[in-house]
């Protein structure tokens, strides 16, 4: 432990010497109780791990991508993990931020002749409203024939809303989120 921390430490005294770069990369790993995508669980209710990884420029162009484990009816055509790849743009107008982009989901492994690949176009807009930190958002995915079980062509629409608020003097925040499905599961 004592090695990472100077290994961190050193790294940051270096970063505080170099002049800003329009890059960063930022990454994340976590060990939830289960993976619930749009209120269905992709993990069978059971433990998954979640990693992910973002390169953005200080143009509010982004790429990104994100992994998590899944099980039982979450095993789509026998794969074992979801894989997305993420490419967008993120700009902040005066009090709201706007975010839109493309993600790629991908299964790898899955069973022969099965192809449960699918994408979808997404777009947010968030901001402040009073003390609450809120986002409306949206992800449409195109028809595609690996949406609709039945092998024709399906798409979907999902409408979400995300609030959070701080509660003053502690460092925990409320938080809720609200979301309407229309069209094909995917």
């Amino acid at each position: 432990i004592a090695l990472a921390t100077t290994a961190l430490a050193s790294t940051a005294a270096y970063a505080d010497d170099a002049p800003a770069s329009p890059i960063t990369v930022t990454g994340s790993v976590d060990l939830t109780t289960q993976y619930r995508l749009r209120g269905i669980s992709q993990t069978d209710n059971d433990a998954a791990i979640q990693g992910g990884i973002t390169i953005a420029h200080s143009s509010g162009l982004y790429v990104s991508t994100w992994a998590s484990n899944l099980a039982g009816a979450g095993d789509f055509g026998g794969a074992h993990m979801e894989l997305d790849l993420i490419g967008g743009y993120s700009k902040a107008v005066g009090p709201v931020t706007l975010d839109g982009g493309f993600i790629y989901y991908a299964y790898p492994g899955v069973n022969k002749p099965y192809n449960v690949d699918y994408y979808e176009i997404y777009g947010s807009v968030s901001g402040k409203v009073g003390p609450a930190n809120a986002k409306l958002g949206a992800y449409w995915a195109p028809s595609q024939s690996h949406i609709a079980w039945s092998g024709s062509k399906g798409h979907n629409v999902w409408i979400y809303t995300d609030w959070g608020l701080p509660i003053s003097g502690t460092p925990f925040t409320l938080k809720a989120h609200a979301g309407y499905s229309d069209g094909n599961s995917s």
